[in-house]
């Protein structure tokens, strides 16, 4: 009872390829997703990389746009200030003055921002 057919190897062969070959192609589609993640994944890190040495020159620009910028209100503060004639401050005209720039900027009655509330 026990005896094989000289042929019954095919007839096992076949059934382990039934019973395997679609985790071989589960485990080989796998594999190919994997290595299309990894690859995305190496791209994904050398344009990180790019744009870290396109960041890495911003602070140094910034910077330098600060420093030109930083003495414009010095500057701007300073023609302000400047006038034609000098303001005596010790006497009348400088108590005037003083009484006027309170008034005026002070207390925003010269306000640069005038007629323009709630506008962006």
């Amino acid at each position: 009872l026990n005896s094989r057919h000289k042929n019954s190897h095919i007839g096992r062969y076949f059934s382990r390829y039934h019973s395997q070959q679609s985790n071989i192609d589960d485990i080989n589609e796998e594999l190919k997703m994997k290595k299309v993640r990894k690859k995305d994944i190496e791209y994904e890190i050398e344009e990180l990389k790019a744009k870290i040495e396109v960041l890495k020159w911003e602070p140094e620009k910034i910077q330098k746009e600060i420093d030109e910028l930083k003495w414009e209100p010095v500057r701007l503060q300073d023609w302000i200030d400047e006038a034609s004639h000098p303001i005596d401050e010790k006497n009348t005209e400088g108590f005037v003055f003083e009484k006027l720039k309170q008034a005026l900027i002070n207390e925003h009655k010269l306000n640069y921002n005038y007629g323009k509330d709630g506008q962006e």
